[in-house]
Formats: structure tokens, sequence, C-alpha cells
């Protein structure tokens, strides 16, 4: 890869770590599910709150913060015991180093 492209890459794994950072401090975040209903209409998807975790969301989100993190060089296992630290959070006007 040249250093272009994993520039780009870099920028677009930040990116959506921010967006998983962002999606991550609604605490609710993984309890919701897309449920479909019948309604005298037919059929209608829905978003429901229930008390059972995702399970298969937090997996998913656990998957693509390690690969993003791997696309930034950033460890993601070793001395953590398989915790997954996130990167600093940038300041508004502020440029990640490593990106």
């Amino acid at each position: 890869m040249d250093k272009m492209t994993q520039k780009r890459a870099q920028a677009v794994a930040g990116g959506l770590i921010k967006a998983l950072r962002g999606a991550l401090k609604d605490p609710k975040q993984l309890y919701r599910y897309h449920v479909t209903e019948r309604t005298d209409k037919g059929t209608e998807t829905v978003e429901k709150t229930f008390a059972k975790l995702d399970t298969k969301a937090a997996k998913d989100m656990t998957s693509m913060l390690r690969e993003l993190l791997d696309m930034l060089g950033v460890e993601s296992t070793g001395e953590t015991g398989g915790i997954i630290l996130l990167p600093a959070e940038e300041k508004e006007g502020e440029e990640n180093g490593s990106i």
C-alpha cells in the first residue's frame, strides 16, 4: 500500500473509530433492536429497546474496532489482557498524529 492510500485508510479508520466512540457513549446502544411489527397497513419496522444485550452487535463492534485499530497500527491486545483501548479522543481542531 503506498503512503497516500495508507493515509486515506487511516483517515477512514479514524473517522469510524470516532463514530463507534459516539455510539458507545449511548448506554442503551447495544440494547436497541429493529423489530418488524404487524399493523393494520401490513408490516412496519420499528426500533425498540429491550433489557437483553445485543451480543451480535457487541461482537461486530468489537471485531470492527480491532480491524480499525490494526489499520492505524495500534496494538489492541497484549498487556491489556485482551481489552481494547481506544486511542485518545481528538479535540476540535486537533489532528491525530497517526492519521
